[in-house]
């Protein structure tokens, strides 16, 4: 079995980082204050498996997810009757 190497390609400190509107903060008074969303991927045995899927941070609950084979941003998860945060 081959193992690719791990890294960055970028090096730690030069990487432009995001906007936090969260400030860090992710704990919410409110339902549909503040939403986190995570992107992963799983290896199965015959295929990589992409998931992605948003949570409300007050309940901890999951709001709308997202399995695919694809890496396509375009896919990200449903979020069905769920309201966009305020």
């Amino acid at each position: 079995m081959r193992v690719r190497p791990s890294g960055c390609a970028i090096p730690a400190g030069q990487a432009e980082h995001a906007p936090d509107p969260a400030d860090g903060n992710f704990l919410a008074a409110v339902l549909n204050r503040c939403w986190a969303a995570d992107f992963s991927h799983v290896r199965t045995w015959s295929d990589v498996v992409y998931i992605a899927f948003v949570a409300d941070t007050f309940p901890r609950r999951v709001v709308g997810w997202s399995v695919t084979t694809m890496k396509e941003t375009e896919r990200l998860p449903s979020l069905g009757p769920y309201p966009r945060p305020t």
